[in-house]
């Protein structure tokens, strides 16, 4: 079995750093500047981890973590 597992925040120009006792996510505008724009992040899907809607592997998608 292969496993993708992609970290969405992996596609940011910038980190953004909280304490680690912090419980809330941050806002948007500290980091909503630095995020890859969608023609990015699919270049690099496709450039990179040879993904494309025509090159289509079987799998999951799961939209949230804790």
């Amino acid at each position: 079995m292969r496993v993708l597992d992609l970290d969405m925040d992996y596609f940011m120009t910038e980190i953004a750093s909280t304490p680690f006792s912090c419980e809330v996510r941050l806002d948007e505008e500290y980091y909503g500047d630095s995020v890859w724009t969608e023609e990015e992040v699919r270049q690099f899907l496709e450039q990179n981890l040879g993904l494309s809607k025509n090159h289509k592997i079987p799998g999951r998608m799961v939209t949230g973590h804790n």
